[in-house]
């Protein structure tokens, strides 16, 4: 996956999320797992179903909805899964989670899992 398909999200991120961000990746049997994490308020239940549409975005955003859409469509074009976990305040300190996952196999295989934190 490209840095410009998971930029949106980690803009996102960075944009809504607490203070601390991570993006972690893994190779899987089937391909590849990538973790878009923050430690933000979070996405309520009621709003998750909402979350990748276009121009949608949370009650208190100053967003435009724009970047996870962009992100579901990018990786729905790639055969890849996308979703969002966030309890909302029933996790708190825990945020959102946003896991993409992408099918295929590097030839060769080796490559190794990662994790990247910022605040």
């Amino acid at each position: 996956m490209s840095q410009s398909e998971s930029g949106g999200d980690s803009d996102d991120a960075i944009e809504h999320g607490g203070s601390t961000i991570e993006i972690a990746g893994e190779e899987t049997a089937s391909g590849y797992r990538l973790a878009v994490s923050d430690d933000g308020p979070g996405i309520p239940t009621h709003q998750q179903d909402e979350a990748f549409g276009l121009f949608d975005k949370g009650d208190d955003s100053d967003g435009t909805g724009i970047a996870l859409a962009v992100c579901e469509q990018t990786v729905n074009r790639h055969n890849g899964d996308i979703r969002v976990e966030s309890t909302g305040s029933s996790r708190p300190g825990r945020g959102v989670d946003v896991l993409y996952y992408a099918p295929g196999r590097v030839s060769g295989g080796g490559t190794k899992p990662f994790t990247l934190s910022a605040r």
